[in-house]
């Protein structure tokens, strides 16, 4: 029923559900020598009948967690339920499923954020807790070709240095707007000190083909599946390479 997305060595395990309390105990096991934080995602179709009075929280100190359902088919059913799990170095830390009409509110600490970004041409950005990306779009190609100034050809992918742990990339386009160029400037949260260029950036894809290297264009549609808190998740659609000349 739960399946662990980064490592193996994250051992998750479930026990029994308990009736008479409405309430699942989950085993998150750090065979590690060094403290962890991940997500851990359990299968919705279990749960979903009672999504909107289940909570999360730690069994040692009673504390509730940020959740998050993810809806992979965009059908209006959620097909996973995220929480974070943080484990210290070889421990064991239970956390339980708490099915209770009186939720608890928790405060909406926002790690993992992505959105398509208009005001600046048309590029795509993302980010978590620790560093942010961006990647180019079709008019952003366009003004490229007629020679704009600022404007990227490419499907590299840009990076975003950060000193924080929160959200900067809607305030760092907000400022941009006002002061063109503003998030490559540290200001204190960190900026964008990496050019991309005719490069694949820090993740682009390319195929070798005869000692040559051949990529795609800026990506021509997006759509976002999930945008936080704590995962996000989106699609980039890009024109078949045998369409370019």
């Amino acid at each position: 029923m739960i399946r662990n997305l980064f490592t193996a060595s994250l051992l998750v395990l479930f026990f029994n559900h308990n009736s008479y309390s409405q309430k699942y105990t989950i085993e998150v096991k750090n065979n590690m020598n060094f403290n962890r934080k991940e997500i851990v995602a359990l299968k919705a179709k279990d749960l979903i009948k009672e999504k909107n009075s289940l909570q999360i929280r730690n069994h040692n100190s009673g504390d509730y967690l940020q959740t998050q359902w993810i809806d992979y088919e965009s059908d209006g059913v959620a097909d996973e339920l995220l929480f974070q799990a943080d484990v210290p170095a070889r421990s064991t830390v239970q956390y339980e499923i708490v099915f209770n009409d009186n939720i608890k509110i928790i405060e909406n600490k926002e790690a993992a954020f992505a959105r398509f970004v208009p005001e600046r041409s048309d590029d795509f950005a993302w980010e978590n807790d620790k560093v942010a990306f961006r990647v180019y779009g079709l008019k952003g190609q366009e003004e490229a070709l007629r020679g704009v100034s600022g404007s990227t050809l490419s499907s590299g992918v840009d990076i975003w240095l950060k000193r924080v742990n929160y959200p900067v990339i809607n305030k760092w386009y907000a400022e941009h707007v006002k002061s063109p160029g503003y998030y490559h400037t540290d200001h204190g949260e960190g900026y964008d000190p990496y050019h991309v260029g005719n490069s694949r950036g820090t993740g682009g894809t390319g195929v070798w083909i005869n000692d040559s290297l051949q990529v795609s264009e800026n990506f021509t549609d997006y759509k976002i599946i999930a945008s936080g808190p704590l995962r996000t998740i989106f699609e980039l659609t890009y024109k078949p390479w045998s369409d370019y000349k």
